[in-house]
């Protein structure tokens, strides 16, 4: 990356990106659920279930490894998390029904990355603390 702004972009698009791709993976996966309810196919819908509850870590964790590897040794930078931030912050005011996407990812304040959630109602996002995995 040619400068931090791009960098800032980048990431931001990263969780905005693996989001849509949660949400959209999510709503195939329920109507499918309820199809098989309906049609009364119990393991599949009991796969269904499961399934669901899976794709949310698998996601969060698909959108750390990508930013890990855009950020490289700047995944530390206090001060670039904060600005990563404030930009996704800003732009989500422009997508609709943007308080669906909050939760997704929280972006740590330290720098590091994996899900631990707990509500901060002073924060935009979900306080969870991401821990590098290693």
């Amino acid at each position: 990356m040619n400068n931090d702004r791009e960098l800032i972009a980048t990431c931001s698009q990263i969780i905005y990106d693996g989001f849509i791709r949660y949400n959209n993976y999510f709503h195939r996966m329920t109507r499918r659920a309820r199809t098989r309810f309906e049609q009364r196919d119990w393991k599949g819908h009991q796969e269904d279930i499961n399934e669901r509850l899976d794709l949310y870590e698998k996601s969060v964790r698909r959108v750390v490894l990508l930013i890990r590897k855009t950020l490289g040794n700047r995944v530390y930078d206090e001060n670039l998390w904060h600005r990563i931030r404030e930009y996704f912050g800003e732009r989500l005011g422009e997508v609709p029904d943007n308080d669906f996407i909050k939760p997704f990812l929280t972006l740590p304040q330290d720098g590091s990355l994996i899900p631990k959630a707990s509500i901060r109602s002073s924060s935009l996002f979900l306080s969870a603390r991401l821990k590098i995995c290693t």
